[in-house]
């Protein structure tokens, strides 16, 4: 116990996977029936772990933790204080100012994205919108070691695209000079390989460092942060030939700029993306999944529901388009942007978010999921749009609905095996200009808050 300062917030799966084994464990070998205190027991297996030799357990020490959290300045002013650092590729160390999104849990495919500035460069001044070139966006990721170049690949592959992540640095995480990897924790050679997957531990630095997208400062910004992406998304289609097949509001992010300007927004997460024409002698291994699941493709969720493996489907630039709407619909019925106030205390059961997100992750959830989106889709007239919008967005229900009409009319012809889509970014743009064209450029007087924390993007 030569380090006993308290656990903190971090990705570190050695740390659950070995605390999640132990329990277990624990659960069968004693008899509850026997006088046995369990949880007191629990508490005791918990607390050995909080106060452990972190390297014994498999900490990842590249991660110092140990400066605290950073103090809010009494004045506007630089932010000097930084929650941690980070070993980068060789010597260099990076401050890390602020956590800016982790996932839910460390099942497959665990990633948190960090705001960081090499430490040799001095304080950063994000408190104040102002950021330099020093400002990068780390991902820390456990990635497919089939797939451990993918997006590094793709990244290289859309460079110069506008709206687009930039990669400035990549490098494998090193424990006791090795290759940080699942393997490392779980060697189990007795397994099978078919049902064990390694991973291994990835650090990928880029520009820019962007806020959720949930941080728009107006239905103007909104509108066309969505435009500018559908125009990154058509040239990533037609100059690189590359599909993102994973868009999400956790994939779109909006570049930080000085209080009073329109933010960039940028298309992120390029996990799923796959090449429309793959390069000629490249062997393409993609990353298997349905995408964020309240914004998956009805086609991708009948497959799904069948038991089938979506390998079967091509993705399409539709879909994107499909999934893009989805975005649209979510932020307008789980944000008010009327000085930033909670319009309703809580979503129940009968909001088509819930039976998109929480309401698929029981038993039988993708089939919930795709029977609520067809419900919604085909289902005469707009009840949902008209009673689920919160009152800031009540004047893009019109929007919502003919954007709708574009959804359901290619589902059709989708199921009439029509061979041309008559879907396209054009359509989609047009119609976002013509309600977002004579918008003012600041509508609210703050940033919108979501209406329920526990409705969050749930993964599959």
């Amino acid at each position: 116990q030569k380090d006993s300062k308290p656990l903190v917030e971090n990705q570190f799966s050695a740390f659950l996977n070995t605390l999640a084994v132990t329990v277990l464990q624990h659960l069968n070998k004693h008899d509850h029936a026997a006088g046995t205190n369990f949880g007191a027991a629990v508490v005791g297996i918990i607390h050995m772990f909080t106060h452990a030799n972190r390297e014994l357990l498999g900490f990842d020490l590249t991660i110092d933790v140990n400066h605290g959290v950073p103090s809010i300045p009494k004045q506007p002013g630089p932010i000097f204080n930084f929650i941690s650092t980070v070993q980068g590729a060789g010597s260099q160390i990076y401050c890390i100012f602020e956590l800016l999104w982790a996932s839910a849990g460390f099942i497959r495919r665990g990633t948190v994205s960090y705001h960081v500035r090499p430490e040799v460069t001095g304080p950063s001044k994000a408190s104040e919108g102002l950021l330099d070139d020093y400002d990068y966006i780390l991902k820390d990721n456990w990635v497919n070691q089939a797939q451990v170049d993918h997006e590094p690949n793709i990244l290289k592959h859309i460079a110069g695209i506008e709206g687009v992540p930039v990669l400035v640095d990549l490098w494998a995480v090193q424990f006791e000079e090795k290759e940080d990897m699942m393997l490392r924790y779980r060697p189990a050679g007795w397994i099978p390989p078919t049902l064990f997957v390694n991973h291994v531990h990835r650090r990928q630095l880029m520009h820019p460092v962007g806020s959720p997208i949930t941080s728009f400062q107006s239905q103007k910004e909104l509108l066309f942060g969505l435009i500018h992406r559908l125009e990154t998304h058509e040239h990533l289609v037609t100059l690189k030939h590359v599909l993102h097949c994973d868009v999400s509001p956790n994939n779109l992010v909006f570049k930080q700029a000085p209080p009073g300007t329109l933010h960039t927004l940028y298309l992120i997460d390029f996990d799923y993306a796959i090449r429309l024409q793959p390069i000629d002698g490249e062997v393409t291994n993609y990353p298997k999944g349905t995408g964020t699941l309240p914004f998956a493709l009805l086609q991708v969720l009948q497959w799904a529901e069948g038991g089938r493996n979506n390998s079967g489907v091509t993705h399409t630039v539709a879909d994107d388009l499909e999934s893009f709407f989805y975005v649209f619909m979510w932020l307008c019925i789980l944000y008010d942007g009327r000085e930033g106030s909670s319009n309703r205390e809580s979503l129940d059961n009968g909001f088509i978010v819930h039976a998109w997100g929480e309401g698929g992750m029981g038993p039988g959830g993708v089939t919930l999921v795709l029977n609520a989106k067809i419900r919604f889709l085909y289902s005469p007239g707009n009840s949902i749009i008209d009673t689920q919008f919160t009152p800031y967005f009540n004047n893009l229900k019109p929007l919502a609905k003919e954007w709708k009409q574009l959804v359901k009319l290619e589902d059709e012809r989708r199921e009439a095996k029509c061979s041309t889509s008559m879907y396209t970014h054009k359509d989609v743009i047009a119609l976002l200009h013509k309600y977002a064209d004579n918008l003012p450029d600041f509508g609210s007087l703050s940033c919108p808050v979501p209406l329920n924390n526990h409705h969050r993007n749930l993964l599959i």
